[in-house]
C-alpha cells in the first residue's frame, strides 16, 4: 500500500453533470459534529470501510479552517490550500486502497479569532468534506459514507505574543491526548452529521459560501532538516523561569557537547529528574519549519520550543544587535509547550509552522528522567527554486543571490507574505516585488498569478482593493490598490496569462474610476480615505508623507500617474482602445496638473505636498518612472536629486527599488549601486535574509528587499519583456563599474542568455534567444535588432 502525497494535475469530472472547475453542486456534502464544542477545537473524523481489491481511488479534501488526511495511518497530505470563503480550495490526491479493511482519518482544526490573521473561515466549527470521483463501490464520499467524528483533548491555545498575524501558539499535554486517533483507534467515536452541500459556483438564492477552487499550487514543500548548534546550554533551579538572558558564565560546555550530538548524530539525551535545562539553537540559517520532538519518559515534564529571529540588546525586546551575537543579549520569542505523558517514543509537533533563525528549547522534568531522542524540524515553504542564473564582476553583489533568494523563499508559501514571523499577510506593495523577483528567477509562476487573482477579488464597493488579502479584518491602503494593478500588468508583460488578465481588467477599472472620482477643479487627484502608507521613512509618521488637509500627495499623483499608463497598455492588448485612450488622456490631464503644483524650479525637484516643504527620493523616482518628462528634465531631475543628498526623504529598503530602475533608466548607475551598499552590509552584519527596514527593524526576513535580485537581470544584464507575454524582448544593459554580466533568465519559451564584457572602450555581448523571439539591444543610444537564435554584438 502506498499514498501519494502529490496533489494531482488531472482534475476529472464525477460525472456529466459535474465539474471540478465550477459547474454544480457536488455529490457529497460537508460534515460536522451535531454539538460543536464551541470556540478553538480540533475534531478527528474517521471512515472504516472495506474493498475486495487493492484499487487506486481519486478523491477531494477540504477543511475549514486546517486539517491533516491519513490513509491506514500514513500522511497522505496537508490543506486547506489558504483562500477566502468564496473561493475556497480543496486538494486533489491518489489513494491507494488495500484489499480489506481501510481506514481515512482526518484531523482538522478550527482556530477562529485565534488562527492567523490571513486565515478565513465560513463556519463556526470545524468542517470536513472528502468527494469520491469513482464510481467504485463503496461510496467514501462525506455526506453518503458513514463518517464518524471524535474531539480531540490535549490542544490549549495560548496568546501570539509578538507574532501577532501568525495565529495561536499551543500547549499540548500528552497525558489527555488520544494516542492513535491519526490511525482511527483511540477517542470517543460518534455519526458525524451532513451540514450543507458542498459546491463549486454560488448556492441558490445567490448565497456565496466556500465556493469549492481546485488548489492554485502544488503541495508545500516539506523536508526534515537535521540542522543546528547548541551554543548555550545551562542547567536551572527548577523553581525560577529563566529570564532569557544569556550568560556566558553560566554556560555548560559538557551539556551543549551532548545537545550538539542529539541534534547532529541523534544521539540519545537523558535529561535527569527533578532538573531544568535551558538550551539555545543556532539553525544558522533562516527557517520556516515544523518542530518534530521524540521522547520517552518524564511523565509530566514539559517542554518549550520558542523561536526567534535574533537576540535583543534590551530585556524589554526592542533593540536587536548584530545577528549573530547572542552572549550577554536576551531571547525574546514564541513558540509551543508539550508535557509528556511518560510513554515511549512519543513524537510531538504543531500545528502550524514557526519561523526564525534561534530555538530556545527549555526543559523541565519533574519525578521521572527523560530521554530525548530527536529535535528536528521539517522546513516548509512552496518549492519555489532558483532556476535563473547570474554573475557579475563584483563578488561583492554575488553574494547577495542566495540572501535574496533565501528571503523570497521564506516569504512564499501558499501566499506570498510579508515576513513569516510576526503577520505572515499578502500585502500587494511587497507582493508586487515578490512577483517581479519571482518571474526574473523562476519557470513557476502559479504563486504570483493566485496573489493577482486574489488581491483582485479584494475590490469592494469602496472601489479599492483591500491593502492586504486574504486577511481579516479588512485594511486600506489607496496606493497599494494602485500597485495591484501594476502587478496586473507585471503579469501580462512577463507571462501572458491572457484570460487571467481579462478577468482582472472590469477591477482594474473600477479602482482607476475611484481615483478619478476625486480629481480637484484644477485637475490633482485627493487620496481616497485609508492608510496612506507608502515607506517606512524614519522621518514620517506611520509610513505616511506629508499630504495636508487637502489629502493631495505628489507621491501617489504620480504613482496614479504611471498605473494610467500601464492600464492603457493593458486595455489596448484587449483590444479595448477606448478605454486605453481614456486613460492616456487622464494620465497627460493629471501629469501636468501635477508638474505644475509640485514643480519647485529653484531646486529643480518635485515636492511630496502643495506647500513644496517636504521632499523625497519618492516624488521624484516616479516622477521619473512616469514617462512624462523630455528626456531633457528627466536627466535635469536626476542630478538634482543627486545633488539634493539628504534633504531628500530616503527610500528605504521596500521603496528603493522604485528609486533604483529610476537612477538606471537615467544613468545615475554610480546612484545605482551606491544604494546597494544598503544589502552588502546585511551578511557582515549577521543577516541571512533581508530586512524590513534599515535601522533598528522589527522584521531580520521581509522578501520586499529581495528585489535587487530582480535588478541583476532586468537592468544591470538589461533584460526585459518589450511585449505581451514576453513575446518579444529588449535587453539594455547598464553596468556601471563592472567590467563583466553574465546569465541565464527564464522565459516562457525558453532560456534567454546573455554574456556581457567590457574591454578598454567596446561592449562585447553574446546573446541568445528562444527559438520565436525576437527584439532589440539597446546601448549608449545605439540600436541592434536581435534574432532568434545565437548573436555576437560590439559596441
Amino acid at each position: 500500500m502506498s499514498v501519494s502525497p502529490q496533489a494531482l494535475s488531472s482534475k476529472e469530472p464525477f460525472s456529466e453533470n459535474f465539474d471540478c472547475w465550477g459547474v454544480g453542486p457536488w455529490p457529497a456534502s460537508w460534515i460536522a459534529t451535531p454539538h460543536p464544542e464551541g470556540g478553538p477545537s480540533v475534531t478527528a473524523f474517521r471512515l472504516r470501510f472495506s474493498v475486495d481489491q487493492a484499487h487506486a481511488r481519486q478523491v477531494h479534501v477540504t477543511a475549514d479552517e486546517r486539517y491533516k488526511l491519513f490513509l491506514n495511518s500514513r500522511l497522505v497530505g496537508r490543506g486547506s490550500e489558504r483562500g477566502t470563503p468564496d473561493h475556497w480550495y480543496y486538494e486533489t490526491y491518489q489513494l491507494d486502497l488495500q484489499p480489506g479493511e481501510n481506514t481515512l482519518v482526518a484531523v482538522v482544526w478550527w482556530l477562529g479569532e485565534l488562527s492567523p490573521i490571513a486565515q478565513t473561515s465560513a463556519a463556526s466549527s470545524p468542517r470536513f468534506l472528502l468527494a469520491s470521483e469513482s464510481d467504485d463501490q463503496p461510496d467514501i464520499s462525506t455526506g453518503i459514507a458513514p463518517w464518524e467524528y471524535s474531539h480531540v483533548p490535549g490542544y490549549a491555545f495560548i496568546g501570539t505574543g509578538p507574532a501577532w498575524g501568525t495565529g495561536t501558539k499551543i500547549h499540548f499535554d500528552a497525558r489527555e491526548y488520544p494516542w492513535g486517533i491519526e490511525t482511527g483507534e483511540g477517542g470517543k467515536w460518534h455519526l458525524a452529521v451532513a451540514v450543507h452541500e458542498a459546491r463549486s459556483v454560488i448556492g441558490p438564492w445567490g448565497l456565496c459560501s466556500t465556493n469549492l477552487r481546485p488548489a492554485a499550487l502544488p503541495p508545500m514543500q516539506e523536508i526534515v532538516q537535521n540542522v543546528g548548534l547548541a551554543r548555550h546550554a545551562r542547567h536551572e533551579q527548577r523553581d525560577v523561569s529563566p529570564d532569557g538572558f544569556v550568560s556566558p558564565s553560566c554556560h555548560d560546555a559538557d551539556l551543549s557537547a551532548s545537545w550538539n550530538d542529539l541534534l547532529q548524530s541523534a544521539c540519545p539525551l537523558r535529561i535527569p529528574a527533578r532538573s531544568r535545562q535551558v538550551v539555545i539553537v543556532d539553525l544558522e540559517d533562516y527557517f520556516c519549519a515544523y518542530p518534530e520532538l521524540t521522547i520517552s519518559g518524564g511523565r509530566d515534564a514539559e517542554i518549550r520550543i520558542h523561536w526567534a529571529e535574533s537576540f535583543f540588546l534590551d530585556s524589554a525586546g526592542e533593540t536587536k544587535g548584530h545577528r549573530d551575537e547572542i552572549n550577554e543579549r536576551w531571547f525574546r520569542g514564541v513558540g509551543d509547550t508539550f508535557i509528556a505523558d511518560g510513554a515511549e517514543h512519543r513524537s510531538f509537533t504543531t500545528l502550524w509552522w514557526e519561523a526564525g533563525r534561534y530555538l530556545e528549547v527549555e526543559v523541565t522534568t519533574h519525578d521521572e528522567d527523560l530521554i530525548i531522542h530527536g529535535l528536528a524540524i521539517r522546513e516548509t515553504r512552496y518549492p519555489l527554486e532558483l532556476d535563473s542564473v547570474v554573475h557579475l564582476s563584483d563578488d561583492k553583489l554575488n553574494a547577495l543571490v542566495p540572501l535574496m533568494m533565501r528571503s523570497l523563499q521564506m516569504c512564499s508559501h501558499e501566499t506570498f507574505m510579508d515576513c513569516p514571523y510576526y503577520e505572515q499577510i499578502m500585502y500587494a506593495g511587497d507582493t508586487r516585488l515578490e512577483a517581479l523577483v519571482t518571474y526574473a528567477t523562476s519557470r513557476d509562476s502559479r504563486l504570483p498569478v493566485k496573489a493577482v487573482e486574489l488581491l483582485g477579488r479584494s475590490v469592494d464597493s469602496s472601489g479599492l482593493s483591500a491593502s492586504r488579502y486574504p486577511a481579516r479584518p479588512r485594511q486600506v491602503i489607496p496606493g497599494f490598490s494602485l500597485y495591484w494593478i501594476a502587478m496586473v500588468h507585471d503579469l501580462a508583460l512577463w507571462k501572458g496569462e491572457r484570460s487571467v488578465v481579462a478577468q482582472c481588467l472590469p477591477r482594474v477599472r473600477t479602482i482607476l474610476e475611484t481615483f478619478l472620482a476625486h480629481r480637484t477643479a484644477d485637475g490633482l487627484v485627493r487620496i481616497p480615505d485609508g492608510w496612506h502608507f507608502v515607506d517606512w521613512v524614519p522621518t514620517w509618521t506611520n509610513g505616511c508623507p506629508s499630504i495636508g488637509r487637502e489629502r493631495i500627495c505628489g507621491i501617489t499623483a504620480w504613482l496614479l500617474i504611471i498605473v494610467l499608463r500601464q492600464a492603457a497598455e493593458l486595455e489596448c492588448w484587449a483590444g479595448l482602445p477606448l478605454f486605453a485612450d481614456r486613460y492616456l488622456s487622464a494620465a497627460n490631464e493629471i501629469a501636468q496638473a501635477t508638474d505644475a503644483a509640485f514643480y519647485d524650479d529653484s531646486r529643480g525637484l518635485m515636492a511630496d505636498d502643495l506647500a513644496r516643504t517636504h521632499w523625497s527620493e519618492h516624488a521624484n523616482s516616479l516622477c521619473l518612472l512616469s514617462g512624462t518628462l523630455s528626456p531633457q528634465r528627466s536627466l535635469a531631475l536626476t542630478r538634482s536629486m543627486r545633488a539634493a543628498g539628504d534633504s531628500l526623504a530616503p527610500a528605504t529598503i521596500y521603496f528603493s527599488h522604485y528609486y533604483l530602475d529610476a537612477m538606471a533608466r537615467f544613468g545615475s548607475m554610480d546612484s545605482f549601486f551606491q544604494r546597494l551598499d544598503l544589502w552588502s552590509e546585511l551578511t557582515p552584519r549577521g543577516f541571512k535574509t533581508t530586512y524590513e527596514t534599515p535601522g533598528n527593524s522589527r522584521s531580520d526576513c521581509h522578501a520586499w528587499g529581495a528585489h535587487p535580485l530582480y535588478h541583476f537581470f532586468a537592468t544591470i544584464l538589461g533584460i526585459r519583456p518589450d511585449s505581451f507575454g514576453f513575446d518579444s524582448v529588449v535587453i539594455q544593459p547598464r553596468l556601471g563599474h563592472l567590467t563583466e554580466a553574465t546569465g541565464s533568465l527564464v522565459h516562457p519559451q525558453g532560456t534567454i542568455e546573455v554574456s556581457l564584457s567590457r574591454q578598454d572602450e567596446r561592449l562585447l555581448a553574446s546573446i541568445s534567444l528562444p527559438p520565436g523571439i525576437s527584439g532589440r539591444f539597446e546601448f549608449s543610444g545605439l540600436v541592434q535588432t536581435l534574432n532568434p537564435g545565437h548573436q555576437e554584438i560590439v559596441f
